[in-house]
């Protein structure tokens, strides 16, 4: 669950805002917005706070975030490349070095196949580097 303090912090909203449901929001629905967000257009801004939400998680809740990818090709392993291009590239840009264990820990082929679209050459550190590519198989 992600909790609603995040969610309005990610969309610069008061914590006690009336403009959000009430309740957290489960994973496994912003999984689901994140992979809609993904199939529509990219002048399309219907889904443009799902994804303000995720670029959030990458930097202040990047456990969260890994949880959203992994949710997500759970329930769309045929889309992979485009996962691994896309959102868990961002994640790794952005926090890769917190999530890197929990990566090499997972055995989902799923996420073996999106990591491999993921730019290894592009990290700096070494270390980093190294263990992504370790990843990608």
């Amino acid at each position: 669950m992600i909790p609603r303090a995040t969610v309005a912090a990610a969309l610069d909203l008061p914590a006690d805002t009336d403009a959000l449901p009430e309740g957290d929001l489960p994973v496994d629905r912003l999984a689901r917005r994140m992979l809609d967000a993904m199939a529509r257009p990219d002048t399309d801004e219907t889904n443009l706070w799902t994804l303000d939400l995720f670029h959030h998680l990458c930097r202040s809740a990047p456990d969260l975030a890994l949880d959203t990818v992994l949710a997500m090709l759970d329930a769309a392993p045929d889309s992979a490349a485009e996962i691994g291009a896309g959102p868990l590239t961002d994640l790794m840009t952005a926090s890769g070095a917190e999530v890197i264990d929990r990566i090499e820990g997972d055995d989902r082929p799923a996420l073996t196949d999106a990591l491999r679209e993921v730019d290894a050459t592009t990290f700096e550190h070494p270390f980093l580097r190294a263990r992504i590519e370790a990843a990608q198989g």
